[in-house]
């Protein structure tokens, strides 16, 4: 009896853990007009990545502009989470690509351009060789394949547009209201609207932004600051050579959260559960290093970086 009582305790545990589990909800703040059919493939297959991720719901706030590449992005959102704003601009669900050929007008000047390929199919179209039916015929045949692709990612992401691809799909654009009859979002409100509804109803809201090592001179990113802050800054840290709480490691931490905008709040909540950790210990050292180098070396600005290391971490 004993024994099915301590069986029993333990699925109480886990059920109220499972309960009390916090739900994550991310919110992207989304703004492109678009651009190369590569790049911002490769960014809506990220977006669905994280979409797809258990536990986790995706909202997607469009305050401006998600057009071409930028609703495929969009698209991606959890289930009736695309927001847009009131005059927000969402579509342009086709493709374009330009180019310029000068055959004609040079050999107006007496200029004979050469071209050289191997491959039938290399490049129907350049800029100096003559412009023939057939190059123009598959040139249209790529596109109109990449704009099936592009169709059916936005269908597949959000099945309600397949009523109406043949108004939305024509490389038109819509705003607020009438992309919300159409399918393309699933309300209208600004994203400061959205978060003061979070925050009404009692989530906690945190917010990811850019760390901008140059303002300040410093050569370290937030992970760097967690390692001090956990192997010399505080209670448990290392106390060989004067590195604890009270000794240069404290010293340092308590500086750098007065340096850094925001650290104080962020390196609070903190928690390295093993100082005695050979990764953490090499990760202390470098940031020590990246310290010591940052107040005696050359001051020398980079590019911003997101927060957890930015470039720090590869």
């Amino acid at each position: 009896s004993s024994l099915s009582s301590i069986n029993d305790n333990i699925n109480d545990n886990e059920e109220n853990n499972n309960t009390h589990q916090e739900e994550l909800e991310i919110v992207i703040l989304l703004e492109s007009p678009g651009g190369s059919v590569q790049e911002y493939g490769l960014a809506s297959d990220q977006i669905q990545r994280l979409r797809s991720e258990p536990g986790i719901t995706l909202t997607i706030c469009v305050d401006r502009v998600a057009a071409s590449g930028g609703y495929m992005m969009a698209c991606r959102s959890s289930p009736d989470k695309l927001i847009a704003a009131p005059f927000a601009v969402l579509g342009s669900i086709g493709v374009l690509r330009e180019a310029l050929n000068v055959h004609d007008l040079l050999e107006k000047q007496g200029v004979q351009p050469l071209i050289f390929q191997a491959g039938k199919d290399k490049v129907p179209i350049t800029t100096f060789g003559k412009i023939t039916e057939d190059g123009m015929k598959r040139v249209q045949s790529d596109l109109d394949r990449v704009h099936d692709a592009f169709k059916s990612v936005v269908t597949d992401a959000r099945p309600q547009i397949a009523p109406n691809t043949d108004i939305v799909c024509t490389g038109d654009v819509f705003m607020g209201h009438r992309a919300l009859e159409l399918g393309l979002c699933d309300a209208i409100m600004t994203s400061d609207e959205y978060f003061m509804d979070c925050m009404k109803r009692g989530d906690r809201v945190l917010k990811l932004h850019r760390y901008d090592r140059s303002k300040f001179g410093l050569k370290l990113s937030p992970l760097d600051l967690f390692l001090l802050r956990g192997l010399g800054g505080g209670g448990g840290g290392l106390q060989e050579g004067g590195f604890g709480g009270n000794g240069l490691g404290g010293i340092l931490f308590g500086l750098l959260q007065r340096m850094v905008k925001g650290g104080n709040g962020i390196l609070k909540q903190a928690s390295l559960a093993s100082s005695s950790s050979p990764l953490l210990k090499v990760g202390y050292t470098v940031a020590m290093m990246k310290l010591l180098n940052s107040f005696g070396g050359e001051k020398t600005s980079s590019s911003p970086s997101f927060f957890y290391g930015g470039n720090d971490i590869m």
